[in-house]
């Protein structure tokens, strides 16, 4: 093992986090060490958890499902295998826990926050360890994966509880380019009923082709600069300003616009807890009638 690699080991990658995160792990940690006693923790700690909790929560469809697609492209790990799969299963584990809401009570700590502080940890432990151990181009790689990744966690956990986003960029490994249809989706707010993500349209060609809600309702807003068309079911309308567009469930929606502009489309879904991406048909499996909209063909 070579010098880097030997002093990457003795000092592992440690997230910048603030005063807030730290006592919340202590905390939960605590908590867990006397067979979850509920007890030390204050409304505030509560509140901080939920706030912690949701902006891990909105990496669903961000870094955690980027960073496993990119790991998952990583050809020869060689050494690194065991370290690979072991951050891609964590990674695994933190998506699967949108399913399991953010309570209002102390359960929000020990539950939901502890889960999100651990897993990120062993994510962030996996991926440095691989990079020590990996070699050429796929340590290369690797350092780029790590890299990101912790700058979108350090997002959070170097914050105060309030995390903020940004809605003029998609950035690297932050994203979920959603299958057909050509589009990127940022995660940018993750509540417990409701979504907010920048539907991200940037080049030559800025249209977002027909397709159905499966449930829940959206709302599309569209802000300038833009031109061209947005077509509910049978209806199309010419837009040229800001729009905002209530979508029922298995509507056609789509969005034409100039070769000339540069669109952005935020969304904003009611479906009750994360989103992560279904609302738009094509992402989601099960059976769904065809687009019928003129304008769709």
């Amino acid at each position: 093992m070579n010098q880097a690699a030997t002093n990457r080991a003795a000092s592992p990658l440690r997230l910048r986090t603030h005063s807030n995160y730290d006592r919340l792990v202590a905390l939960a940690a605590e908590s867990h060490a006397r067979g979850r006693d509920p007890f030390a923790a204050t409304p505030r700690d509560i509140a901080l958890a939920r706030l912690y909790s949701h902006a891990f929560r909105r990496h669903v469809i961000g870094a955690f499902h980027a960073t496993r697609r990119e790991l998952d492209g990583i050809n020869d790990a060689g050494p690194a295998a065991a370290e690979v799969a072991r951050a891609t299963e964590s990674l695994a584990d933190l998506a699967d826990r949108s399913m399991t809401p953010v309570e209002h009570d102390v359960r929000a700590l020990i539950s939901s926050f502890h889960h999100y502080a651990t897993h990120v940890g062993r994510v962030v432990e996996s991926l440095d360890r691989a990079c020590g151990l990996a070699t050429g181009a796929a340590r290369a790689a690797l350092a780029v994966i790590r890299d990101r990744f912790v700058a979108h966690m350090e997002a959070i956990t170097a914050g105060n509880g309030l995390s903020l986003t940004r809605d003029d960029a998609a950035p690297a490994q932050g994203c979920f380019q959603v299958p057909n249809l050509g589009i990127t989706i940022v995660p940018l707010v993750y509540g417990d009923h409701h979504s907010w993500n920048l539907a991200w349209l940037d080049g030559a060609k800025s249209d977002v082709p027909c397709h159905l809600h499966r449930e829940g309702v959206e709302i599309h807003l569209g802000y300038g600069p833009l031109h061209g068309h947005t077509i509910l079911g049978d209806v199309k309308a010419e837009v040229t300003d800001g729009y905002a567009m209530p979508i029922p469930p298995a509507r056609d929606t789509a969005m034409r616009t100039s070769a000339a502009a540069r669109t952005t489309c935020r969304s904003s879904s009611a479906r009750s807890g994360s989103a992560a991406g279904a609302c738009f048909s094509t992402s989601t499996p099960g059976p769904l009638r065809r687009p019928t909209s003129p304008w769709c063909r």
